[in-house]
């Protein structure tokens, strides 16, 4: 008899499980979202005497003046006076790399009146091939229009043996409710370099595509050939129907590798 009401107990309780896991999947608790990228590709597989491109240190320039980048997408959002934009940008030279490119963010309100101008640096963007960039800025004051420029190009390099540097392995989208959201997934470090931080670009689009708001984050020290997480929370965003991810290699490790070299 014991044993019989040991049985109906834990039926009761499997039964009170399920039930309290289909209302939570029912209010949409657990229904990740998975998104897509440009440059979505799963974790590289180097064998050990395989070349590798390492990005040369900013420092380095190459003897040919490249034709200047350019936006081809952008958008923004504004909540509490502050813009949260995306941008995409393109670099056209099939044979250099675009460093340290300059972009400048000009707020007015309804009169064209300027509200706030910023600036901010890509730091990589290789040859023929187009970046997702995000930021925050702004004055707290509420816009009306917003203008994006590309300043210019610092430093142009040779993209002899290029390969992407960093490649989005995943990304996962969840909606935790009342417009937040978390984003989930993995860089891959395809270089021959140690990789101390990995700038990365949230971009939010309608089903169109065209970009509706961004938002930046980032994640650290990545082993040569490996992929590490990351996640990034947006505290308020807008409705959207696509996710675009992208990872950049930052100059900041340039001057890391270069402390390396220096200690071997």
């Amino acid at each position: 008899m014991a044993n019989r009401s040991f049985c109906t107990f834990g039926l009761r309780f499997a039964l009170a499980c399920i039930a309290a896991l289909a209302a939570l999947t029912a209010l949409g608790c657990s229904q990740p979202v998975v998104g897509t990228s440009s440059n979505d590709k799963y974790a590289v597989f180097q064998e050990e005497d395989e070349s590798t491109f390492v990005p040369q240190p900013v420092s380095i320039a190459s003897s040919k003046q490249g034709t200047e980048t350019s936006i081809v997408d952008s958008g923004w959002w504004a909540k509490d006076g502050y813009i949260h934009y995306g941008l995409k940008v393109e670099n056209p030279n099939a044979d250099l790399i675009a460093r340290d490119v300059t972009v400048q963010i000009t707020s007015y309100d309804e009169d064209g009146v300027q509200l706030s101008q910023d600036s901010e640096v890509i730091s990589f963007i290789g040859p023929d091939s187009i970046v997702g960039f995000a930021g925050e800025c702004g004055s707290g004051q509420m816009p009306a229009t917003v203008e994006f420029a590309v300043v210019g190009t610092a430093v142009w390099q040779d993209a002899n043996g290029y390969e992407e540097p960093l490649l989005i392995a995943s990304v996962e989208e969840e909606d935790k409710g009342y417009y937040r959201y978390e984003y989930t997934g993995g860089v891959t470090n395809n270089t021959g370099a140690y990789v101390s931080t990995a700038p990365i670009c949230i971009l939010l689009e309608d089903e169109d595509g065209s970009i509706l708001a961004g938002y930046a984050g980032s994640t650290k020290r990545i082993k040569e050939g490996r992929t590490h997480d990351y996640q990034i929370t947006i505290n308020t965003a807008p409705d959207h129907a696509k996710v675009e991810v992208f990872a950049q290699w930052s100059s900041l490790n340039d001057e890391t590798n270069e402390a390396l070299g220096e200690s071997e």
